[in-house]
């Protein structure tokens, strides 16, 4: 996070880049854990060549963004498992217990840091637009 007293716009531009650092690491990382479908490798493999250069800004990257995040949270959900724990004197019914693989867990590790990529890319534009309108106001 920037000092509070900078210009937010460049402490916000700051935290974006900060928050796609952590997306490329974590899907670096995630290859490991588990492979995307072919639609989902190609969008995070467009994303990628857009992490570290101003084309993040651009709003088609906000579309990506919010499109992997979908896809990552769509496919962290096929990723829990319920175990039903036998237990003969249980009166309450069968005792069980969720949780997600270790794919459902490197894939929801990815899809907070793509979601935080979001919020960081949402608020930028929402500032520039803020300072857009204010210059349109004072005219």
């Amino acid at each position: 996070m920037c000092d509070e007293n900078e210009d937010p716009l460049k402490a916000a531009i700051l935290d974006a880049f900060e928050a796609a650092h952590a997306v490329s690491d974590t899907l670096h990382a995630a290859n490991d854990s588990w492979t995307p479908d072919s639609l989902l490798r190609r969008q995070v493999g467009e994303l990628e060549l857009r992490l570290d250069n101003p084309r993040l800004f651009e709003p088609r990257t906000l579309d990506r963004v919010y499109a992997i995040s979908r896809a990552l949270s769509h496919a962290s959900e096929l990723e829990w498992v319920t175990e039903f724990i036998p237990d003969e004197h249980c009166m309450s019914g069968t005792p069980e217990q969720s949780f997600y693989t270790e794919r459902g867990r490197a894939i929801m590790t990815a899809y907070l840091d793509v979601a935080d990529l979001l919020s960081a890319l949402r608020r930028v534009r929402d500032l520039v637009q803020a300072i857009e309108l204010a210059k349109e106001l004072k005219a």
